[in-house]
């Protein structure tokens, strides 16, 4: 029974009867906080769990139970029956009582295994079964400062600023406090029912008018932090860092995606697409090659020079791009990709045991055949094009509709794969095999905090390409689409509390884990230790690509995560537009690389 107390669990038991351990200290104080609201009232209590909190609601005239578990239940009759008049399995979203038949309701550490849209609907069924002036008693443990508490049964973790406003549209708080326990915060609050008719749809209306304006606001302060990274017609990537080629690229697709680069004056254009032709060598066509050394990439995952080489290319195309500009001097290191047997050749010696670095070597050498093609006229680079992508459909997967490479990746690393060559397929106009796997495998990879990394909190670029994923096959395909419109909210919901103070955006946002090693490092360096072990207890630090160049401290605001984060947010709205009401400023990328999306796919035939 997850999450559930069992009153024979070591966890909650009693030490020798008297002693209480610090899981059962909780839940004792905040069964007390109800006592003084429950007294002589009919009560329930959702989810009821085992039960162990019946005897501290055993003043209540009638005390009744719900749970989802029965197996939770048989335990509660079984050991705490005495104290409730009836038992009821059903989820929190329908409670199976009559209008206006209960004076209190008490939802201790709760609402938390729900989803926000669930959540709310919870709150409405609450106001439903409440008589005019009944009470909601709630707990939950809050997100400070957009840290997940990284518990796998927590589907969305309310700060208390947004649940103090969505509780406003229908009760009035009588009473709120906290109690903080090694940077967590769970809070009580005793709520007042202001009105029963309507509640359901006036809570569902403030949560809309909160994800509305969370989201207007979340674009324009990103908006802000991206500006003030500006050094004349160069970008950084943290506020910390100096400008560099790859974060002034990110920047341009960033300001192309939240609308803010059709703003910009001529001026402006003509001196960063300046800026960007300059780095491109007259030789090979590269661009910025020398700044790439050896010991600056991080060997271990492939990322090797000749793939960031590749990599500050390929979005240094995009950027220019997306200014309407094109490079000075041809990609001449690209032509040998003319030759069919060099480049299905180079594209089956890559490293596919590794699937993830491989897409994105892939996706490189299809947006340069692109290029060859559409700029420079090499027409005999559409058949290599088609080519690759005939191969790749040889090696994808059946079951998953992934690539999983000769490593026999995992079906997470398959999809963070994937994103890289569906693109190109859409744009071709070419069906993908295989589209409802596809959705099977994106929508098993989604944490119970709406994100989809490789652990709890997600990441900017794994975050986007199950995203991406799932909005495009979902306008190719109706499979389980209640089940992918369920998981894109819960997405969107959750990047709405990533943002930063400063406006940016994390690549990975902090944990309530990382706060514990940083007060290990704090304690280590007062005492000496660090310099002893000659080991500092630093807070991680994430390196995009591996490359050293471009690092930030982890939970801090970078340029990938300001493009990467509204653009995720920005496919999600593009496919449910009536998630807020009003128009999205910004667009998509012109040509299939990252941030390329077309809203037309629809119109596309799906590939079983």
């Amino acid at each position: 029974m997850p999450e559930r107390a069992h009153p024979e669990d070591p966890l909650w038991r009693k030490t020798c009867g008297i002693l209480s351990t610090p899981a059962r200290n909780n839940l004792e104080w905040r069964y007390r906080q109800c006592r003084p609201f429950v007294r002589d009232r009919v009560v329930l209590d959702v989810p009821c769990g085992t039960g162990m909190g019946f005897p501290f609601l055993g003043q209540a005239r009638q005390l009744f139970g719900v749970d989802l578990s029965e197996e939770a239940l048989q335990v509660a009759r079984t050991r705490f029956g005495k104290y409730v008049a009836d038992l009821k399995c059903c989820p929190m979203q329908k409670l199976e009582f009559g209008a206006r038949s209960l004076d209190v309701v008490v939802c201790l550490e709760g609402i938390e295994h729900l989803t926000k849209e669930d959540g709310v609907v919870f709150l409405g069924e609450v106001a439903r079964v409440l008589r005019p002036g009944g009470l909601l008693l709630l707990s939950w443990p809050a997100m400070v400062d957009g840290r997940h508490s990284e518990n796998e049964f927590h589907l969305y973790e309310w700060p208390e600023k947004e649940m103090v406003e969505i509780l406003g549209g229908a009760f009035e708080l009588i009473e709120r406090k906290v109690r903080r326990r090694f940077g967590l915060e769970v809070w009580f609050v005793a709520a007042r029912l202001k009105q029963g008719d309507g509640c359901s749809r006036v809570l569902r209306e403030q949560m809309e008018g909160q994800r509305a304006r969370r989201i207007s606001d979340a674009a324009g302060k990103v908006a802000e932090w991206i500006r003030q990274r500006w050094v004349r017609e160069k970008a950084a990537y943290t506020k910390e860092s100096p400008p560099t080629l790859m974060a002034t690229c990110f920047a341009v697709l960033a300001e192309e995606c939240l609308g803010t680069l059709s703003a910009w004056p001529q001026q402006r254009r003509q001196s960063v697409a300046s800026f960007l032709k300059s780095q491109q060598s007259a030789t090979n066509g590269l661009f910025d090659a020398a700044s790439v050394r050896r010991e600056d990439c991080d060997w271990t995952s492939h990322c090797d020079p000749e793939y960031i080489r590749l990599q500050l290319t390929y979005f240094s195309l995009a950027a220019l791009h997306a200014l309407q500009e094109t490079p000075s001097h041809p990609l001449a290191f690209a032509r040998r990709f003319l030759d069919p047997h060099f480049a299905l050749g180079w594209v089956d010696g890559g490293p596919w045991d590794n699937p993830w670095n491989q897409s994105n070597r892939v996706m490189f050498l299809l947006r340069f055949l692109i290029h060859l093609a559409t700029e420079e006229h090499e027409n005999s680079a559409w058949p290599i094009f088609d080519r690759i992508l005939d191969d790749l459909i040889e090696r994808q997967s059946r079951e998953t509709g992934l690539w999983h490479g000769t490593s026999n990746a995992s079906v997470r690393e398959a999809v963070f794969a994937g994103y890289h060559f569906f693109p190109f397929f859409f744009w071709r106009k070419r069906p993908v095999p295989h589209a409802e796997r596809i959705i099977d495998s994106t929508l098993a990879v989604q944490h119970a905090d709406g994100l989809f990394g490789a652990g709890q909190g997600g990441g900017a670029c794994e975050d986007l390409d199950a995203i991406d994923t799932l909005v495009k096959f979902s306008l190719v395909t109706d499979h389980r689409a209640a089940e992918v419109r369920k998981a894109l909210v819960r997405a969107l919901d959750r990047f709405l509390l990533l943002q930063n103070p400063d406006g940016g955006f994390p690549d990975q946002p902090l944990q309530v884990g990382d706060l514990h090693r940083s007060l290990r490092r704090r304690v280590a360096d007062g005492l000496g230790v660090t310099r002893v072990l000659k080991r500092p207890l630093l807070l991680p630090r994430t390196y995009y690509s591996g490359w050293q160049t471009m690092g930030a401290a982890k939970g801090g605001s970078t340029m990938w995560a300001a493009w990467f984060r509204p653009l995720a947010v920005r496919l999600i709205l593009s496919r449910y537009p009536d998630l807020t009401g009003f128009r999205v400023e910004g667009r998509f990328h012109g040509l299939p690389c990252l941030g390329w999306h077309d809203p037309d796919l629809a119109k596309l035939p799906a590939k079983a």
